[in-house]
């Protein structure tokens, strides 16, 4: 906002220098005009600087933007500063806001509102142990996991594997039970299979035996060890997944 404003103090001189030479901290700003490229997520305000900066040049006068580190210890913009700070509390509003001012107060909003309703709303007790908060972004955010890997992690993390235990939950199985065990009903949800189920003790040795290496002792859960988002316990119960050809 201050460069629009010298800017236009001096598009308004009567008899203006040939040269002219603004200082600057907000290399944000400078590094956007340095931008000749068209970015439509750009701050109005950066064209509409671009357009003074062009109405100044086809009046031959040149304008030079010099960013500097800081303002700091510097009397006169010290001083401006403060006036500035008094202006944004009771002086007359002279700035037209656009929308790009709103969007992070509006992400914060929405944010508060979703964990807010995330807290009263989660109440699945197999999800609540995965994710007991709302995080600013999914655990496989600027990842560079496959596809089959998120989707593997994703549906662990929900519940829905395709093992007796959620197929009787929705209906598509005729009981919740092991095929791996006749003199014995156990339950086959997912932490049977990683730490209970014979079938797979080959397995789960190693895994427990990997998880202690890491620094993870039992009892182990399979919704405890997903909520740290550990990518070295992620990359082990993927490996279990696809070493025991479980289909999720």
């Amino acid at each position: 906002m201050a460069i629009c404003k010298a800017i236009s103090h001096i598009l308004l001189l009567s008899s203006p220098h040939s040269r002219y030479i603004l200082f600057s901290d907000s290399l944000s700003v400078l590094t956007s005009l340095d931008n000749s490229s068209f970015n439509p997520k750009s701050h109005p305000l950066i064209y509409n600087i671009r357009a003074l900066l062009w109405r100044l040049s086809r009046s031959g006068v040149e304008v030079i933007l010099h960013w500097i580190p800081s303002h700091v210890g510097i009397s006169l913009n010290e001083a401006a500063d403060q006036l500035a700070r008094e202006a944004s509390v009771d002086g007359h509003p002279s700035y037209t806001s656009y929308f790009p001012d709103f969007l992070p107060l509006c992400s914060r909003i929405l944010y508060d509102v979703w964990r807010s309703d995330w807290a009263n709303l989660c109440t699945t007790a197999h999800y609540r142990a995965v994710q007991s908060s709302l995080p600013p972004h999914p655990w496989f955010y600027k990842s560079k996991f496959s596809r089959h890997f998120i989707s593997t992690i994703c549906r662990l993390r929900s519940g829905h594997c395709h093992l007796p235990f959620h197929l009787h939950r929705i209906n598509l199985a005729p009981h919740p039970f092991c095929p791996y065990h006749t003199d014995h009903l156990y339950e086959a949800d997912i932490n049977h299979v990683f730490f209970n189920c014979s079938h797979f003790s080959t397995l789960q040795f190693h895994f427990s035996s990997e998880l202690i290496l890491l620094g993870y002792y039992p009892p182990f859960s399979i919704q405890n060890l997903l909520s740290f988002n550990d990518i070295q316990v992620l990359n082990l119960i993927y490996s279990f997944i696809r070493l025991s050809s479980i289909i999720l």
